[in-house]
């Protein structure tokens, strides 16, 4: 399938995203279609790096509308609702994958990136606006390498802090 260059991005994952044109606007230079992507992308919150054992009610990340990325393996999916469960170490957690063009397979590792609703049954349910297949990923690695991103991340804290 072929795009025209000033309608297309090329993401992180060297995937070619095609961008909505603008109807009011045929004839527009192509800085300026690149310029509004990167204007809309910008207030596009990143996911908090979030295991799925550490989102329960206690949790920080267990907040209405928090931006979160989550990784685990396909339990289940409903066709009818586009609403996927997830599962790693016991825990688990819906996604909602209407807004998605991926192609689930139960048993397939998958991450999300999207926002936390909290349901009235105080369950998280997670409104996918990324997904991607990641059956390569090795899960203890992943989650000893985000371990140690956080204690990085908390001793550069620390370390500004003694600083001032």
């Amino acid at each position: 399938m072929g795009y025209a260059s000033s309608s297309t991005l090329l993401c992180c994952h060297h995937q070619r995203v095609q961008l909505c044109p603008n109807p009011k606007s045929k004839s527009k230079s192509k800085s300026k279609s690149k310029s509004r992507a990167t204007m809309s992308a910008a207030n596009i919150p990143s996911g908090s790096l979030v295991i799925l054992q550490e989102l329960n009610s206690s949790s920080p990340h267990f907040k209405q509308g928090a931006s979160l990325r989550v990784t685990g393996k396909l339990q289940e999916y409903d066709v009818e609702t586009a609403i996927a469960v997830i599962y790693d170490g016991g825990a688990t957690l819906a996604v909602d994958t209407q807004h998605l063009r991926l192609n689930l397979r139960a048993g397939s590792l998958y991450q999300f990136i999207g926002e936390l609703y909290i349901q009235p049954n105080n369950e998280g349910l997670l409104k996918a606006r990324v997904g991607r297949n990641v059956d390569g990923m090795d899960l203890n690695l992943y989650q000893q390498s985000l371990k140690l991103l956080r204690q990085f991340q908390s001793d550069q804290i620390s370390h500004l802090v003694q600083q001032q």
